[in-house]
């Protein structure tokens, strides 16, 4: 984590804004050069920090406390 993100790591605001972006979990790995099962970790650990169920409310909660850029 860093002190501009406390609640999200480096990784996890990447992912969750290609995510918002429109990309696929399994073009998030390909871009990143990452396995698409550690997407699917980091957006699963991503849902835990923001406290929800879904990718979704993660990423507008994320937005929301200022976790990553609002678009």
């Amino acid at each position: 984590m860093t002190a501009s993100r406390p609640g999200l790591t480096d990784r996890q605001a990447a992912i969750l804004a290609l995510v918002a972006a429109g990309v696929t979990a399994p073009a998030v790995a390909t871009q990143l050069g990452i396995k698409p099962e550690t997407v699917r970790k980091q957006l699963a650990a991503a849902r835990r920090r923001t406290g929800t169920t879904s990718t979704r409310e993660a990423l507008l909660i994320a937005r929301e406390r200022g976790w990553m850029s609002p678009r």
